[in-house]
């Protein structure tokens, strides 16, 4: 491969250099004559956009040109096909940056989100807070993990070369989303009259006040991180749904985990966010953004379950994928929420041209995914491996229709909707049957792969095999299905207003009431079932279940007693214990157990995790069950410095009041809180109110933090003067239980960095090779004879190309097998 990298790293390198070096003259190109500037909109961030494309689109056909026809100069053209195209995005990046950073408003996306006074790092966070620059972020990533996907485990093997079609063509989808939506639109394009000097003398629109903040300057890029790397998990599960290969669950196990952590991360982000800036004292109000983000979450925790038990036993041989693909369909469903503008939401976006596109993507990825999984149903109780051939003609007629349809839109179809009307679907379905039709005639193999391998039946097991109910793969079982059926529950809570005003134009909404209700008594199952299962096999079975059913018998009695006024504390609360015991039970006896300590730390994250989820339980249900409110008032400065009572033996006071002007050049009035607990001071701070006509009043509340309870003040401006004086009107709340929530959310997110660090890409070997593996892998070639050295060789190689062999175990071994070959 290296006589490939002279002709095209180098072009890399000038196309890049030659940007950058025109960055300091770009006011000065501005004023090209003829609007030569733009050549149509072709500024140099579009450039690399384009270029970007391009690359990413010769990609995809020189993987189809080596699979289709064994072009083998393909194979050292692809990697620096990737490696531009990722080089390329990178600039993109780095551009746009640049721009936000030397306050460039002549590039629109950059004068509605930034202006001089903005500080340098929400400047920085400005670059993804808008949809222009989320796209552009998304496919980065996603080209991002495609290199290192390439570079660690190249394209000789087939499972690799297929899965990196699939995202290929996801990032080049993302791509053209970026392109529609530029962020590289300057003023000029859109204002063809503007001059230069009117632009130099602009101020930019500024960020929303409620996006300065640290915490919603990393959450955006954090929940990205995970939505991209969904993408990976979607290759290797529709490439299984289509081969078969096993190596799929090693392919994307890594890439789980990876997402999960960065979607857990994400979401308490967000979060915490909300309980600091928003000013309504609360992290969660099943809010339609915030909860199109959680649904995947449980999905994608679903699916680390189902992969465990497809390692172990083969099971979920279906479900798995489905689980993959169903992940990434809601990640997309989510994107399409903020980005619609049907949800109202204090997250979403303004209604955009990219609902529809996002929509396209997620009805081809659910279409071509269903029929690959009814096809690999069909192949898997046939013992076939080959996709059939109707399949493919099926999956190609209706994405071809959608394009016919699509130019009828563009070309023929005077205004209307971007996305199809009734009719027009219709009209997609029957000509996507005309279209299978005329493939099948013409791509017709004269006999079906199901004849092929009609005298192939499957082995059945002639004994009874004794049933047991209560075993950990029947609980694995559970759990998955109740995670699948709580994502259901919220994924019917935001989608059902919305199909309700498609049908009959009437807006309702589902309250936070539904959420809780339906969610209470599948989470009270899982509890009920991660308890057992933590305990299972550590405890006698007998033993474990008398103490569930005690668990039980306890959660019924106290629903019937009433120890609280709340259900939720009543119903949830015994068994989220049951299920927090359970956890810190296994990782004490697992530290205490002789393994190596990988194997403790490895066995302490797992139960880290399931002790997290409780405490998140927990922490919740105190926090939101036991919330104390109160408004008060001071009258200032004749009450300054003067305690007064609230709530739980806590008091405050307020010690000072100072208004000033903002850098934006609004009022803020800004107060000094002293916090008291049982007349002991522990802490003070400044509550804030910005009185903000652009964006509007801004409040910055101020929350002591304590071990037990959270003191929550809230600030929204002085109510009325006196002469002389003037009133502080306050709402204070007491929120106990909240630091238990936030330690189950560390104990959560650093529960999976052991499994994703320690653990190394689970290698699956072919049964022949894994003695053969255990014996070279010690440097010790079992048989000398070359011919056998030679014939294995051969397989080695066969094996690495199908999938059943990573790359670093292939290279390893065959140094070995060359070495003793040299030697006989």
């Amino acid at each position: 491969m290296e006589g490939d990298k002279k002709p095209i790293l180098p072009l890399l390198i000038v196309i890049a250099s030659v940007i950058l070096l025109l960055l300091p003259f770009r006011s000065n190109l501005s004023s090209l004559p003829f609007g030569l500037y733009s050549l149509g909109g072709l500024s140099e961030g579009n450039v690399l956009l384009a270029l970007s494309w391009l690359l990413a689109a010769t990609s995809i056909i020189m993987l189809l040109a080596y699979e289709i026809k064994g072009y083998k100069k393909a194979l050292k053209l692809i990697p620096w096909a990737i490696r531009c195209t990722t080089g390329f995005l990178t600039f993109s990046v780095i551009l746009l940056t640049y721009y936000f950073l030397k306050s460039d408003f002549s590039i629109n996306y950059v004068w509605q989100f930034s202006s001089t006074t903005l500080p340098t790092v929400y400047k920085l966070s400005a670059v993804w807070a808008g949809q222009e620059g989320t796209y552009l972020l998304w496919a980065w990533l996603i080209f991002v993990y495609t290199w290192i996907i390439q570079e660690k485990s190249g394209l000789e093997n087939t499972f690799i070369r297929k899965s990196q079609i699939i995202n290929l063509l996801i990032g080049i989808f993302f791509i053209t989303l970026t392109i529609l939506v530029t962020p590289f639109k300057t003023l000029y394009e859109i204002y063809p009259d503007v001059t230069p000097e009117l632009v130099a003398s602009i101020e930019g629109n500024g960020l929303n006040p409620l996006l300065r903040d640290p915490w919603m300057a990393v959450h955006p890029p954090v929940i990205f991180i995970a939505y991209a790397a969904v993408t990976i998990t979607l290759s290797g599960a529709l490439v299984y749904l289509s081969t078969g290969e096993a190596t799929w669950e090693s392919y994307s196990k890594q890439w789980n985990r990876f997402a999960w952590l960065f979607l857990t991360l994400g979401i308490a982000v967000g979060g915490f966010w909300s309980y600091k800036v928003l000013g309504w004292g609360g992290y969660w109000a099943w809010d339609p953004v915030e909860t199109s983000s959680f649904i995947p979450w449980l999905t994608l925790t679903g699916l680390l379950h189902a992969s465990v038990q497809y390692k172990r036993r083969g099971d979920f041989k279906i479900f798995s994928p489905f689980l993959a693909v169903i992940t990434f369909l809601l990640v997309v469903y989510a994107t399409f929420i903020t980005r619609s503008g049907l949800w109202e939401s204090v997250h979403a976006f303004a209604q955009t041209t990219t609902g529809p596109w996002l929509a396209f993507l997620m009805v081809n990825i659910a279409f071509v995914s269903l029929i690959l999984g009814i096809d690999f149903y069909r192949r898997n109780e046939g013992k076939i491996t080959q996709v059939n051939k109707d399949s493919i003609n099926l999956i190609c007629s209706f994405i071809s229709s959608q394009f016919v349809l699509a130019l009828y839109k563009k070309f023929l179809e005077k205004g209307g909707s971007a996305l199809p009307t009734f009719r027009q679907a219709i009209f997609i379905f029957a000509l996507t049957f005309v279209l299978f039709l005329i493939l099948r005639r013409v791509w017709d193999e004269g006999e079906d792969l199901k004849s092929k391998n009609s005298n192939v039946q499957l082995e059945e097991k002639e004994e009874e095999e004794k049933i047991e109910l209560l075993t950990r793969e029947n609980l694995f079982y559970i759990a998955v299905v109740l995670l699948s059926v709580l994502a259901f529950v919220s994924f019917w809570g935001i989608t059902y207003p919305m199909l309700v005003q498609a049908r009959t134009g009437a807006k309702i909404s589902v309250g936070v009431e539904f959420f809780n209700k339906w969610s209470l008594p599948f989470t009270a199952l899982l509890m009920l079932a991660m308890g057992f299962c933590l305990l299972y096999s550590k405890i006698n079975k007998d033993k474990l279940t008398r103490m569930a059913a005690g668990v039980i018998i306890a959660t019924a009695v106290s629903i019937i007693v009433k120890p609280t006024a709340n259900l939720y504390i009543n119903s949830l609360g015994p068994l989220a214990l049951f299920g927090g015991m359970g956890a810190i039970y296994r990782i004490v006896h697992g530290i205490s157990s002789p393994k190596t300590l990988k194997g403790k730390l490895r066995q302490a994250s797992i139960y880290l995790i399931h002790l997290g989820l409780a405490l998140i339980l927990i922490g919740t249900l105190i926090s939101a069950v036991y919330e104390a409110e109160m408004s008060t008032s001071f009258t200032f400065p004749d009450e300054k410095g003067i305690k007064r009572s609230i709530l739980m033996g806590y008091a405050i006071a307020v010690n000072d009041i100072e208004v000033y002007l903002t850098q934006d050049g609004w009022w803020a009035t800004a107060i000094e809180l002293g916090v008291y607990k049982d007349d002991k001071y522990i802490g003070g701070g400044l509550a804030e109110s910005i009185d903000d006509r652009k964006f509007g009043k801004v409040t910055h509340v101020y929350i002591n933090r304590g071990l037990f309870s959270d003191v929550y003040v809230i600030f929204q401006g002085l109510a009325t003067q006196r002469p002389g004086s003037v009133i502080v009107p306050l709402t204070v709340k007491i929120i106990p239980g909240v630091g238990i929530l936030w330690l189950g959310i560390v104990l959560l997110s650093v529960g999976i960095l052991p499994l994703i660090i320690i653990e190394t890409r689970l290698e699956i070997p072919p049964v022949r090779y894994s003695r053969m593996i255990a014996e070279d892998s010690a440097g010790q070639v079992s048989n000398p004879d070359r011919e056998y050295l030679e014939k294995s060789l051969a397989e080695l190689r066969k094996s690495y190309e199908e999938g059943k062999i990573s790359k670093k175990a292939y290279k390893t071994l065959k140094k070995q097998y060359e070495k003793a070959l040299e030697e006989s």
